[in-house]
């Protein structure tokens, strides 16, 4: 599990298509394996505003995040080429845990000799209940400062790592 700590301005260069990204309460950053699909596609007379064509295409549990986009007069899930993850959409994510991934949207081709034609992107959320996963973060945390100031942890740092790790998970810290 690798784990970040990513700032608003730089989350967009962690969320590539496709790639499931989970916010932790304390705004780390790790990377599960849940497979949802990088492309996801609308009918040709879409608008972009019909949530269910596009969430119809994710795995149970996953939604579609909207107006976010700076498209005039328009607050769907879709987003234009030229938007990218930043400014208050990078803000609510990190500052919301759970699961994200970035999404394509295409067109569906007209016919099977056409390709698909670009429609925009979209982020796509899933809740996930983390107190059961806050040790394992605080521990991969921890870890990777250890290992980032020079130290090999041994099976002491390690010990109190994880002890540290259940009691901030559990509110036992005094």
């Amino acid at each position: 599990m690798s784990l970040h700590n990513v700032t608003s301005d730089k989350l967009n260069d962690v969320m590539s298509f496709g790639h499931v990204i989970e916010v932790s309460p304390y705004g780390f950053i790790t990377e599960p394996d849940p497979i949802v699909p990088e492309v996801v596609y609308v009918a040709p007379e879409s608008t972009g505003d019909d949530h269910a064509e596009i969430k119809g295409q994710l795995p149970d549990g996953w939604d579609l995040i909207a107006g976010y986009s700076g498209q005039d007069r328009y607050k769907g899930p879709v987003f234009h080429q030229s938007e990218f993850i930043g400014g208050g959409l990078a803000d609510d994510i990190l500052a919301t845990p759970g699961q994200y991934v970035a999404l394509v949207v295409d067109v569906w081709p007209a016919d099977d000799e056409s390709e698909s034609e670009s429609a925009g992107w979209a982020v796509a959320y899933r809740h996930v209940d983390l107190r059961n996963d806050d040790a394992r973060t605080m521990f991969a945390a921890f870890e990777s400062a250890a290992v980032a100031a020079g130290h090999t942890p041994g099976w002491q740092t390690g010990a109190m790592m994880r002890e540290l790790a259940n009691r901030l998970s559990t509110g036992d810290v005094r």
